[in-house]
């Protein structure tokens, strides 16, 4: 088994989440970008 291929432990993690496609997935990193570069706190 390769490093990069996932397991079942993986495979139900990840279950847990919707995909989103990647435009959509650029606007949250533009959104994160922005907030950040205007100095609100990394939410954690």
């Amino acid at each position: 088994m390769d490093e990069s291929d996932p397991t079942p432990l993986d495979d139900l993690l990840l279950a847990r989440f919707d995909r989103v496609a990647p435009a959509d997935f650029a606007v949250f990193l533009d959104r994160e970008r922005a907030a950040r570069d205007a100095g609100y706190p990394k939410l954690t």
